[in-house]
């Protein structure tokens, strides 16, 4: 969920595994304290990452952060489906994919960005790029399509 200027936006793994399971991963050296009311506040551990095991058969995803944003990455296991993937946003009035093939969502006076997806093979211990791109699909879920071509990092 993401709530900015007055809009909520939630994302959501459309025909996902309800019984996808959620780890915390990377402990943080930091803790946090959680308040409620007047209570003395209780301490808690900060994590790196959080995983949801097998939302789809062979796929699982993780959240993170980076340089300060939200990410979700999708672990695809070889042989799985990336196409079973599709991501549905309630509260967005107009969900579109702009020129560079960023996903836009339009929700109140806001507009979310989503950066074009990237896509790679672990080949021999290195990272093997994938052509990726988001697409929208007839009832509008966001789905994405990969390349056939494995290529080398162009950056």
């Amino acid at each position: 969920m993401l709530a900015v200027h007055g809009a909520t936006v939630r994302m959501r793994m459309v025909g996902s595994r309800a019984t996808a399971r959620l780890e915390a991963l990377d402990p943080l050296a930091a803790n946090a304290t959680y308040f409620v009311g007047n209570s003395e506040g209780k301490i808690f551990q900060t994590y790196g990452q959080v995983l949801s095991s097998s939302i789809y058969p062979g796929i699982d995803m993780v959240f993170h952060g980076t340089r300060g944003r939200l990410e979700f990455d999708f672990r695809v296991s070889a042989g799985s489906k990336a196409d079973q993937i599709a991501l549905a946003f309630d509260g967005a009035r107009e969900v579109q994919i702009d020129a560079r093939g960023d996903l836009i969502l339009h929700a109140g006076a806001a507009e979310i960005r989503q950066r074009m997806p990237v896509a790679y093979q672990v080949v021999n211990g290195r990272r093997r790029y994938v052509d990726a791109n988001f697409q929208l699909d007839k009832v509008g879920h966001v789905r994405f399509s990969l390349g056939r071509t494995i290529r080398t990092a162009s950056w």
